[in-house]
C-alpha cells in the first residue's frame, strides 16, 4: 500500500468490512499485511515558490500505524505488518508475513492482504499480491482464521466475480464473502474466506 492512499473513503470500506466481519464472527484480531511502499512527499506551492509538506502534517495524515487506535474503539486487536515491501524480494516478504502470523498467538484472526490494487492480473507488479502469495498465507492460517483481500476495480465488467473466483481458487474454497461500499467507494471490494 502506498502511504499516499492511506485514510481515504476506500479505507472506510476496507476497515468497516473487516470490523463488521470480526464482530459477526467473534474474531479477536486483525493482521493487516500492508505491502507498504514508501512515496515521496509531494510539493505544495505558494505563489511561485514550492515547499514540502511539513513532516508532522505528513505523518499525521499518512501514518499507517494510526489504525491501531481503532482497536480500543471496536474491541479488536489490530496489528500492522508495515515493513517495506520490495517486489524484487517477494519471497523474503512472504517469509516475514508467515513469521508474524506464527507469532500472533492463539487468537482467531483475520489476515488482510492489502496491496495497492489487489490480486495480480496476468503478471504481478509491485502494486499486486500474487496468487501464490495468497495460497501460501492461506496455508499458514489456523482453522477458524479468515483471509481477506483488498481489491480495486479493473477493466472487466465482472471484476468482482472474476476476483472472487481467483481468490477462491487460491484458497481452495468456494465459500467467499464479498464486501463493498457502492455509495462510499464503488471501485473497491474486500473478499474474505474462513479457513475450515
Amino acid at each position: 500500500m502506498k502511504k499516499l492512499w492511506y485514510g481515504d473513503n476506500r479505507d472506510l470500506v476496507k476497515w468497516g468490512s473487516l470490523v463488521q466481519l470480526a464482530q459477526e464472527e467473534g474474531i479477536d484480531k486483525i493482521v493487516q499485511v500492508a505491502f507498504f511502499r514508501e512515496t515521496e512527499r509531494p510539493q505544495l506551492r505558494r505563489d511561485e515558490k514550492e515547499f514540502s509538506i511539513p513532516p508532522k502534517v505528513w505523518t499525521y495524515f499518512r501514518d499507517m500505524g494510526s489504525i491501531k487506535a481503532l482497536s480500543q474503539q471496536v474491541g479488536v486487536e489490530i496489528t500492522v505488518v508495515d515493513d517495506r515491501f520490495d517486489a524484487k524480494k517477494r519471497l523474503e516478504y512472504l517469509r516475514l508475513v508467515k513469521d508474524v502470523l506464527r507469532q500472533s498467538g492463539e487468537l482467531r484472526k483475520i489476515v488482510l492482504l492489502d496491496p495497492d490494487t489487489g490480486i495480480e492480473p496476468k503478471t504481478a507488479k509491485p502494486e499486486h499480491v500474487t496468487v501464490r502469495e495468497i495460497s501460501e498465507v492461506w496455508k499458514s492460517l489456523s482453522p477458524g482464521d479468515w483471509l481477506a483481500l483488498y481489491q480495486h476495480r479493473y477493466r472487466d465488467q465482472q471484476w468482482q466475480d472474476t476476483t472472487r473466483n481467483k481468490f477462491a481458487d487460491a484458497c481452495g474454497t468456494r465459500d467467499v464473502r464479498t464486501f463493498s461500499g457502492p455509495t462510499v467507494a464503488s471501485d473497491v471490494a474486500v473478499f474474505a474466506a474462513e479457513k475450515p
